[in-house]
């Protein structure tokens, strides 16, 4: 097996890298919001995440909830891959009650470790108070 490493800054300059000719004519293959692969992740997350989108890949994400005495979320930590070089991609956490109204949590980012390829990056955030907490990290092209 053998692995090209792919040295971009936008969403273009990874696609152009990543897909052929024809499959770059396809937006249904190499389109922002295209799974070519099936693996519930889209083109912009396996940019983002440093994935392939030819490939089933899962990102190493992990969520960490700290509880009140209750048992109750009261903060939320999300550990996730940043691939380097990413500079027309955003992202920020949100949080739900329903998962039809997302607001957007002030989050801190609590750690950053660079891996090469890929930054891990750890952000953490205090979670309002009620019943349920649903948490997304939304990813976003700028």
């Amino acid at each position: 097996a053998t692995a090209d490493t792919i040295n971009v800054s936008d969403y273009t300059g990874w696609r152009d890298a990543v897909f052929t000719a024809s499959e770059l004519l396809d937006d249904a293959i190499s389109g922002l919001e295209a799974n070519p692969d099936i693996d519930d992740y889209n083109n912009l997350l396996e940019y983002v995440f440093d994935g392939n989108p030819k490939v089933l890949t899962q990102p190493q994400i992990h969520v960490d909830y700290e509880y009140d005495q209750e048992g109750n979320p009261m903060a939320v930590k999300v550990d996730f891959p940043w691939a380097n070089g990413v500079t027309d991609a955003t992202y920020t956490l949100q949080v739900s009650q329903d998962m039809n109204d997302w607001v957007e949590l002030t989050s801190t980012m609590t750690g950053s470790e660079d891996q090469g390829l890929v930054t891990r990056i750890e952000l953490s955030a205090d979670l309002p108070t009620g019943e349920s907490n649903f948490v997304r990290l939304l990813v976003s092209t700028e």
